[in-house]
């Protein structure tokens, strides 16, 4: 037994005559991670992967800023998944901007919805906001129906003070 190979045991005790040493040079994973990013990107992860390169801050801190865990963060990032409405808001400040679809939302239904998730809220949250029935907004979303003229107003009214400028859902 005193011949045999041991966990313990190193290369240099079984190889006492070889003299070679192998170097690896370390590959800089930033260096990496910023070949797969394109210039331009499209989705957002791909922008939440720029942006943070370009700080040069681990994913452990980004996702401390954002709001979430390193896990979920690097789905995003991998874009395995989508954010909740919720995080939107902090999404964007880390950004710097606010991601918009390539063309407007040629509908009513879709603007609201963008709006509405541009802020992080959810639709009981802008009915309790607004003072609209919760049931009336999600059919307003889904295309169902159109808002009166005076709900209509309501919503503009909100999304005037949040954005800061007049609102108009006017397709």
């Amino acid at each position: 037994m005193r011949n045999s190979l041991t966990l313990k045991q190193t290369p240099q005790v079984l190889l006492p005559f070889c003299h070679i040493c192998l170097t690896v040079q370390r590959i800089n994973k930033t260096h990496q991670f910023q070949k797969l990013v394109p210039d331009s990107p499209i989705t957002l992860g791909d922008h939440l992967l720029k942006r943070r390169l370009n700080l040069g801050i681990s994913i452990t801190e980004a996702s401390r800023r954002i709001g979430t865990d390193r896990t979920t963060l690097g789905d995003w990032e991998a874009n395995c998944h989508q954010p909740d409405p919720k995080f939107l808001p902090k999404i964007y400040q880390f950004l710097g901007y606010c991601l918009l679809p390539s063309s407007p939302p040629a509908t009513l239904s879709k603007k609201l919805k963008l709006w509405r998730e541009s802020q992080g809220l959810t639709q009981l949250e802008l009915a309790r906001l607004t003072k609209i029935d919760e049931s009336s907004l999600a059919r307003w979303e889904r295309g169902q129906t159109r808002p009166y003229q005076k709900s209509l107003e309501k919503i503009q009214g909100f999304f005037g003070q949040v954005f800061g400028c007049p609102a108009s859902l006017a397709i």
